[in-house]
This record gives C-alpha cells, sequence and structure tokens, in this order.
C-alpha cells in the first residue's frame, strides 16, 4: 500500500550502511539505484539529513529482502536501536517497549510535519503502530504491530528493545497471523 505524504529520515540509512560493514558495495548499490544516496563530486557517497519517501525506503527493504535475504531485515532491524539514547523515564523492559510507538513516529513526517510531538503528546496517524499489552502477573509482552514494514525489521527491533532492558527477555513472532503471508500486523511475544 502506497504512503503518500509519508517520509522517513535519513537515520535508518545509516543504520543500512553500518550494517552493510563487511558489504559495503551492496548497501551502497541499494541506496544508489533507489535515489537515496548519489554520489558526491568526487565520487565518494554520502548521507545528507533530509527527508525522502518512505515508499522509496520501503523499496529498498524489499530489495534487500530479494538480493539477500530476510535475515538482513532482521540484523537491520535489531541495529536501528542498537544505540539509541533513551529518557531516564524509560527504567525496564516494560516502559522501553511501551515508548517504542511514539520512538517511531518521531522518525517519520506526515506532508511535512514529524508524526509524534514530544511536548504536547499529539501522534499523526498514517504508519500503523507497535501496541504492547502486558499480560497481567506475568512476565510476558505481546507487541501488536502493523506498520508498513517488513516483518523481519520489526521483529529484529522488538527483539533488541527488549533484551537491553531486561538480560533473560526472549522474543518470538507469535502464532497467526504475519504480515509476510498477507495478513495486517505482526505478533511479537517477549518473555522473561
Amino acid at each position: 500500500m502506497q504512503q503518500v505524504g509519508i517520509e522517513a529520515g535519513t537515520s535508518g540509512i545509516k543504520v543500512l550502511l553500518a550494517s552493510f560493514g563487511l558489504f559495503p558495495s551492496v548497501a551502497n548499490k541499494l541506496l544508489v539505484s533507489h535515489g537515496v544516496i548519489a554520489p558526491g563530486a568526487d565520487g565518494k557517497l554520502a548521507v545528507q539529513e533530509r527527508w525522502f519517501a518512505l515508499d522509496t525506503w520501503l523499496d529498498v527493504h524489499e530489495a534487500i529482502r530479494k538480493e539477500i535475504g530476510p535475515n538482513a531485515l532482521f540484523t537491520l532491524g535489531t541495529r536501528i536501536m542498537e544505540n539509541p539514547k533513551f529518557p531516564p523515564w524509560i527504567r525496564d523492559i516494560e516502559t522501553a517497549l511501551e515508548s517504542m510507538d511514539a520512538t517511531y513516529h518521531s522518525s517519520h513526517r506526515k506532508n511535512g510535519i514529524v508524526m509524534f510531538d514530544p511536548t504536547t503528546s499529539i501522534m499523526l496517524d498514517g504508519i500503523g503502530h507497535y501496541r504492547p499489552r502486558r499480560a497481567a502477573g506475568a512476565k510476558r509482552i505481546e507487541v501488536v504491530c502493523d506498520t508498513p514494514y517488513q516483518c523481519e525489521v520489526d521483529f529484529g527491533i522488538v527483539t533488541v528493545v527488549a533484551a537491553r532492558f531486561e538480560a533473560k527477555a526472549r522474543t518470538e513472532h507469535g502464532p497467526g497471523a504475519c504480515r509476510r503471508t498477507g495478513a495486517s500486523s505482526c505478533t511479537y511475544v517477549v518473555r522473561w
């Protein structure tokens, strides 16, 4: 489904390039062929801070799936959340997973407006959500995810955020529906 008026920032591009450190030519080729980056006057590739159509970024992800495989998308997901600076109120696995939706919306724009404003807590719709639900009295959180990104990317993101705040966390794809097979959402189950 086309994401009209939705843009992504360049942070994902930098993560992609870092993720493919051993094979930079593959990442460079995909990014150049989709118009995400271009060679400079000196012939070197440089990532400029800018916004670009989310559909273009999703096309890059699909090309990664086809050319390298789904494990590369999972790795990309784990790298996206590898070094973020979490605010001090995020102190455990539950608050970390609850913060993911705001963080995700903060890195996208809709019609030129950043999709989450932390000063007002206003969030714009249009790119799906990360919706965590904790099972009462259990060390288990289900995260329902209906973003336009590939399942493996979101699986990697949920996995690394959970593990960062709870060493014993184990994440698995829940039973049932999956976006890989045409479903509108995936559920990731985190246990510790």
